[in-house]
């Protein structure tokens, strides 16, 4: 089934059909309809799979779809066209130019956290560069995965978009065919399945993966409002966030104090994690079990209590788990936060250093030393001083991931940049012709080189 939706998508796309303005706008007007239309019912659905409320739920799952559709719609028509360079030596008589071309048919796998904003964005992209596209939303987060699916195969014709929720059995035929790109959102270790796959075609690849994203408190920052921002940044669908704050490193000076305000912040941003209705739950109960089985053995500063039967965990603050620890070893995606604590340069590295590029990196600190060190120093894949999660939601700036947690970005043009192979042009004049290029080199040729080299 899946070949045959391959290739008639990519006969549509050879077809030349998708390459106009009008078409790339009619597709994300097509889908702009559609989530407005059921946007009601597609948070629902997230409240089912998840139990997030219809204001998170909007807030970031909607909301930054129909941003960036408006950003879109603005400036396609420039990110078409095709965009002048400057010439070099050899090439000063021609005109040289760079032309976005679509890639073809392109395979998005979308992740359960994000089930709406995750699957649709990349889409979306896809679109507004004139590709065809085949979505595997996740079957974990069913409810929105069968929504999702329903809703984009009643909204698009199969040969321009199609949809599944296929288990992993038959995704593993889905992932077999030749695609001319492969965007995927997900851990480092599908992510790396993802990659074997798409090498067999030689399928470039967008990978946005995840990490220990660190949140790095230093003496001089404002306790109170990194406390509350870190805790919204964590709290944020229950910590299932590949940006989310894995951990905290906070100078001993000031440990005790950042300790006490964001058991302050836990409680009045989610004052009954276990019994909130607007506290989202754990997708199920493998990713459950994990969570809990992180608990054991820990010292427990706050929280520590869960409920099986709602698949629910309170916001939990852990004092300085052990490096071997799991908590510390994998990424969390839950709302447990380890506090360690450093007192210099050289301890704040080490414990940094213990893991691979984070995707996200957030530093609190009033100091502009520190901001530019930290910054030009540490690799990651993307930054917020004194905040969290907020980098993410700009359609002017590129979000993606590097090493472990991703290659590639998106948001915008950049979108727009990943969906697109951008054709190199030169247009050369035929009344002039540059003769010593042409054997035979003759002595008369050589010195016009020689000439030529000192130029250069």
């Amino acid at each position: 089934m899946f070949k045959t939706i391959y290739d008639s998508q990519k006969a549509y796309f050879k077809s030349h059909v998708t390459l106009s303005l009008q078409a790339r706008l009619d597709s994300i007007s097509k889908l702009e309809s559609m989530i407005t239309v059921h946007e009601k019912a597609l948070c629902e659905a997230v409240f089912k799979d998840l139990n997030k409320s219809e204001t998170e739920a909007f807030l970031t799952e909607i909301l930054p779809l129909k941003q960036e559709i408006t950003y879109i719609r603005k400036h396609l028509k420039s990110w078409m066209k095709a965009k002048r360079k400057p010439r070099s030596l050899v090439t000063s008589t021609m005109s040289s130019k760079v032309l976005p071309s679509p890639k073809g048919v392109v395979l998005i796998v979308s992740p359960w956290n994000y089930p709406i904003q995750l699957a649709l964005m990349p889409l979306m992209s896809a679109l507004s560069a004139g590709n065809t596209a085949i979505v595997k939303v996740s079957e974990i987060s069913s409810y929105t995965g069968k929504l999702l699916t329903k809703l984009i195969n009643e909204t698009f014709d199969s040969k321009l978009v199609y949809a599944t929720d296929v288990g992993p059995e038959e995704f593993h035929d889905l992932l077999e065919l030749p695609y001319d790109h492969l965007f995927f959102t997900g851990s480092p270790s599908i992510g790396k399945i993802m990659m074997s796959a798409a090498a067999k075609h030689l399928t470039p690849v967008t990978l946005e993966l995840g990490g220990k994203s660190p949140a790095i408190v230093m003496p001089d920052a404002n306790i109170k409002v990194a406390a509350r921002r870190i805790v919204w940044g964590k709290g944020l669908n229950c910590g299932q966030t590949c940006i989310a704050p894995d951990y905290v490193v906070v100078h001993q000076s000031v440990k005790n104090e950042l300790v006490e305000a964001l058991k302050e912040m836990i409680e009045t941003q989610f004052p009954s994690s276990l019994t909130q209705e607007d506290f989202p739950k754990i997708i199920n109960e493998r990713h459950f079990d994990r969570l809990v089985s992180y608990l054991k053995d820990q010292a427990i500063l706050h929280g520590g209590t869960y409920d099986k039967e709602q698949n629910k965990i309170a916001f939990t603050l852990i004092h300085e788990p052990s490096f071997d620890s799991p908590l510390m070893q994998d990424e969390i995606f839950g709302p447990i936060l380890p506090i360690l604590s450093y007192h210099d340069e050289t301890s704040l590295n080490e414990i940094l250093d213990a893991h691979p590029n984070p995707l996200a990196l957030y530093l609190f600190t009033e100091d502009k030393a520190n901001k530019e060190k930290i910054m030009k120093e540490r690799g990651f894949g993307g930054a917020a001083i004194n905040d969290t999660i907020l980098h993410i939601v700009s359609p002017t700036l590129p979000f993606g991931g590097v090493g472990n947690s991703g290659m590639g970005s998106y948001h915008g043009v950049y979108s727009f940049e990943t969906f697109s192979h951008m054709k190199t042009i030169v247009d050369s004049p035929t009344w002039f012709d540059l003769i010593v290029k042409y054997p035979p080199y003759t002595t008369k040729k050589k010195k016009l080189i020689l000439i030529l080299r000192k130029w250069v």
